[in-house]
């Protein structure tokens, strides 16, 4: 069970990043896990470091950021003296904000909004080599870390297989989802990739169901099959549609990650069942 830090305590002093003398304590914790909650649900990406309970320049910016859109003056956050309380208070207790800060923060989320809007790829626009590369790297490094984690990595078919995209559990942040089979575990991988590439199109090239749903049949409907193996390829095996499992094409691409039981994640070779029925690229 997770521990629950008692928030009458926080905040209680400013944070500032000090260094070799980092400052620590559960205050640190809260800051951050809220901080993470405020900036996923803007869907800004910001690296917030471990949950050791050390301040660190990562947490700093990212606090800073979501103070920011959470509407506190710009005194505020330009201030050079570090994490104030007063900003703590707003990150960590939201419904304290002024009508004031409330009219900034819809202000500064339509800018963003609006500014997003405008660097989206055009529809029929091409994805550079070089994007494509990104996306396949992020895709396997995001099941390489839920295989590393195996221990803590279980399997289910239940609603909370859409555990890791449901709340926005990010590779960047070292997060992984603990509760997945095998097509929710690859589009958790692959919706880290298409929505963590600057200038990516993120639209659910996997499903077609705006990352919310999908399983071996719809993976089997969208993208297209191909010969060879790529990183981040998808190994459907079944005896026909909907197919009956999928992995994901390692680096080296002779092995996959696969999440098929409560036992895996695996790392196997491409062909380790004997019922393989294609593989599939979506990017």
């Amino acid at each position: 069970m997770a521990r629950v830090y008692s928030h009458k305590a926080f905040p209680h002093r400013v944070l500032f990043d000090t260094g070799v003398n980092a400052q620590r304590g559960d205050d640190v914790k809260v800051v951050r896990r809220h901080t993470l909650a405020r900036l996923d649900a803007r869907d800004i990406e910001r690296k917030v470091g471990r949950n050791d309970g050390v301040f660190s320049k990562l947490i700093l910016d990212a606090a800073k950021t979501a103070a920011h859109f959470l509407g506190v003056p710009d005194e505020w956050t330009e201030s050079k003296a570090g994490l104030l309380v007063r900003e703590q208070k707003v990150i960590v207790y939201p419904e304290t904000r002024t009508d004031e800060m409330l009219d900034a923060a819809r202000a500064r989320m339509d800018k963003l909004l609006k500014d997003r809007e405008s660097q989206k790829p055009k529809p029929d626009g091409k994805l550079t080599d070089a994007e494509i590369a990104a996306a396949r790297k992020i895709a396997v490094a995001a099941f390489r870390l839920a295989y590393n984690h195996k221990g803590v990595v279980h399997y289910t078919q239940g609603a909370t297989r859409w555990q890791g995209i449901r709340e926005r559990r990010r590779y960047a942040d070292g997060r992984y989802p603990n509760y997945a089979d095998c097509s929710s575990m690859f589009s958790w991988c692959w919706w880290n990739a298409l929505t963590n590439v600057d200038g990516m199109d993120t639209r659910d090239r996997l499903n077609g169901s705006s990352w919310t749903a999908g399983y071996t049949g719809t993976l089997l409907s969208h993208g297209w099959r191909v010969q060879d193996r790529k990183p981040g390829d998808a190994v459907l095996y079944g005896r026909g549609f909907p197919g009956h499992h999928v992995a994901m094409v390692a680096e080296n691409t002779d092995m996959v990650y696969s999440h098929g039981s409560e036992a895996g994640p695996y790392y196997v070779r491409w062909n380790y069942r004997g019922d393989v029925m294609q593989v599939r690229r979506y990017l």
